[in-house]
């Protein structure tokens, strides 16, 4: 398996494409195809499953609208990951049909907290 992993330094990157230069504690380790390009749905998806919290998701909410990843596309990655429930609440909560803080598995930001966010991040 160690020909799959990902070199570390790669993931910032990941997120650099799409202009988002988070700063994230510790190191993920991303396993994927060396010859294959991560998709922003299959970046999203990985950072969820490393760690769930409030950043994390705030930082996937970011990369969805930023990237413009498509509902669809990213419940089929989510699928795969186990994450179908939390990319349809995600959604949601870019509708608008949002309850702040969240629940046990996915801690929202309040709507303030990510229009500040979406502002410190250049997000349209």
């Amino acid at each position: 398996m160690s020909q799959l992993r990902i070199r570390l330094s790669r993931y910032p990157t990941t997120f650099r494409e799409y202009d988002l230069k988070f700063h994230l504690a510790g190191e993920p380790a991303f396993w994927h195809g060396p010859e294959e390009e991560l998709t922003p749905a299959e970046i999203l998806c990985h950072s969820l499953v490393i760690e769930r919290g409030p950043r994390r998701t705030s930082y996937a909410l970011l990369l969805i609208e930023q990237a413009q990843i498509e509902e669809r596309e990213l419940l089929d990655t989510a699928k795969w990951y186990g994450l179908k429930q939390t990319i349809t609440k995600m959604y949601e909560f870019l509708r608008g049909n949002f309850t702040e803080g969240g629940d046990a598995e996915t801690e929202f930001p309040s709507p303030t907290e990510y229009q500040a966010l979406k502002d410190q991040y250049g997000v349209k």
